[in-house]
């Protein structure tokens, strides 16, 4: 899973570094695009972030924790793609391939979440009990 996402950066980083921004009257300005940019970049990196995290303690609640932030920013990402492309700020055969890499990050995101076992720890804040 972790190299599979480490592929979507790739894909990621080179659309991001080829983004093109023209200055239209009715459209964001660069800077706008600048900041997007870094956002997105910031949700990618913290995916990895939280999949290496989840792994060195095996405890319930925090794989449980660090999938939805896992979730909630690949689907940012996703989302933020598909926006660009519609822009025309990303190519659209660029964009349209890191979805595709994201779609086979899901399915592998999904077989892992189904390998997590409750244990004894409980989750202070009732989400995850």
């Amino acid at each position: 899973m972790y190299l599979q996402w480490q592929q979507v950066m790739i894909l990621l980083n080179g659309a991001l570094d080829s983004m093109e921004v023209e200055e239209k009257e009715d459209s964001f300005p660069a800077d706008y695009w600048e900041d997007h940019k870094a956002m997105i970049l910031g949700d990618a990196y913290q995916v990895a972030v939280k999949i290496q995290s989840s792994e060195s303690g095996n405890m319930y609640v925090l794989r449980m924790e660090n999938a939805s932030i896992i979730r909630k920013n690949a689907q940012l990402v996703k989302s933020s793609v598909l926006t660009m492309m519609i822009e025309g700020v990303v190519e659209e055969a660029h964009g349209k391939v890191i979805r595709e890499e994201i779609d086979k990050f899901r399915e592998l995101f999904k077989e892992w979440v189904n390998t997590f076992e409750t244990d004894e720890f409980e989750d202070e804040w009732g989400l995850f009990n």
